[in-house]
């Protein structure tokens, strides 16, 4: 029989530079992954599938996520690389035509979202938001030091969107708009909310 060092080992990354629900989708394609019987590997080096979460919501992203694909296919061609995120739905002509040969995974279904973010993603996003993560501590201990809350700093380093102390309850994904602008309408689709019962227990969970 299969023992779990004769498994499959998986390593998830992202390109995105700080996109919330790319991150969130990390950490539940990594969940899909382990219920698959699979071993989270400890680098994309020692890994047997690579997934790449993509972000393409302006034409900068896209060549940050082609050329990370490029990359990590170059490096790892041992690896079976998959595509996911936003990528394969805004632009699939450049997925048939550049990267026709990856397989493309979407979330099931009846996965339930992540609810925390992995600290080991951190390391991927852009500088300036890394300098945030690394910075809030010792921000928020001189705050408690002073008894005081340096405005609009303050809530600019506690909303920022990768905070390893949120605890993430998903109402809803999609859009209703029709902004000739966005791409990420094409990525995501429509409108389409969750459960309430689903709802409250995560937001109960949290508590």
């Amino acid at each position: 029989s299969k023992t779990v060092s004769d498994s499959k080992k998986y390593f998830v990354l992202s390109s995105t530079e700080g996109c919330a629900t790319n991150l969130q989708e990390n950490n539940s394609y990594r969940k899909d992954y382990a219920q698959n019987g699979m071993q989270a590997a400890e680098s994309a080096e020692k890994a047997d599938v690579i997934l790449i979460n993509t972000c393409a919501y302006s034409q900068q992203m896209e060549d940050r996520s082609t050329d990370l694909i490029s990359d990590y296919k170059a490096k790892y061609p041992r690896a079976e690389i998959v595509v996911a995120g936003c990528l394969p739905k805004i632009n699939p002509k450049k997925m048939r035509t550049e990267f026709s040969d990856l397989p493309v995974k979407s979330l099931p279904e009846s996965l339930d979202f992540a609810d925390q973010f992995d600290r080991n993603d951190f390391e991927f996003l852009s500088d300036k938001h890394r300098l945030v993560v690394k910075l809030r501590p010792l921000y928020h201990a001189i705050e408690n030091f002073f008894g005081v809350l340096f405005h609009p700093l303050h809530n600019i380093l506690k909303t920022v969107i990768v905070n390893e102390e949120f605890h993430l309850v998903t109402a809803s994904t999609g859009c209703l708009g029709k902004c000739t602008f966005c791409a990420i309408k094409r990525a995501k689709g429509s409108l389409k909310s969750r459960p309430l019962p689903t709802i409250i227990g995560d937001f109960e969970n949290g508590l």
